[in-house]
């Protein structure tokens, strides 16, 4: 699932939904989290796996942390784990967010870090993830990838990160596309990645892009979103 941004409300809103059964919060991240939720319960998902800006701002952390648990608690009934990096949004909130609800696991925070995630029918594979430690990080996160971060390996290596893919530099962790096609990075069976609300065609056999915003924020958001 890409960036939710829980505490956001729709912009620019047309006044004809003043005048129709919907409200803003139908419309609105929150809403999406739970369609997503039921997504997941209905189709028995291996796991929930969140690409960082969870949280809008740390003011939203309250609000995001009941809409998150609430459909926690309906993930946890299905033994559905939830799995999140942090991007540069939620640096503060996520990780407040995160302990305030159980079930709900934050990758590499510390750098680097592969964990194992077991399907229902015995099948296995590894979601290796990266987390925002500070609002702007200048540095190329993939650079301090190592071949032990990614093998051995008994499955798919998924990798989940938020940064600024193709970029050369900048505040937002920096990530030029070849650096994800080659060496320990390029091992990985797929990169999963936040930050840009505009989704990437995934059809791939490796898919490396960006998963898009779960829902429209603005006029500037058109066309589908997701998980």
């Amino acid at each position: 699932v890409g960036d939710i941004h829980l505490g956001r409300r729709p912009g620019h809103l047309p006044e004809a939904l003043r005048e129709s059964p919907w409200s803003p919060a139908d419309l609105g991240p929150g809403a999406a989290w739970r369609v997503t939720v039921d997504y997941a319960l209905s189709q028995q998902v291996a796991a929930v796996v969140l690409a960082g800006d969870v949280v809008d701002c740390v003011d939203d952390r309250f609000e995001a942390a009941e809409r998150i648990e609430s459909g926690l608690a309906a993930l946890r009934e299905a033994g559905i784990p939830v799995f999140a990096v942090v991007g540069n949004h939620d640096v503060e909130a996520l990780p407040r967010t995160a302990a305030l609800v159980s079930g709900f696991h934050l990758l590499g925070r510390g750098g680097w870090e592969r964990r194992q995630v077991t399907c229902a029918g015995g099948e296995t594979f590894y979601l290796l993830g990266w987390s925002f430690t500070n609002q702007k990080e200048y540095s190329n996160p993939v650079a301090q990838l190592s071949p032990a971060d990614v093998e051995p390996a008994d499955g798919p290596t998924l990798g989940v990160l938020h940064c600024d893919l193709g970029a050369t530099g900048g505040p937002y962790a920096p990530v030029p596309r070849r650096h994800l096609d080659e060496g320990p990075a390029g091992r990985a069976d797929a990169w999963f990645l936040g930050h840009i609300h505009k989704p990437s065609d995934l059809k791939s056999p490796r898919p490396v892009g960006y998963l898009g915003s779960l829902s429209g924020l603005h006029p500037g958001e058109p066309g589908r979103h997701g998980p």
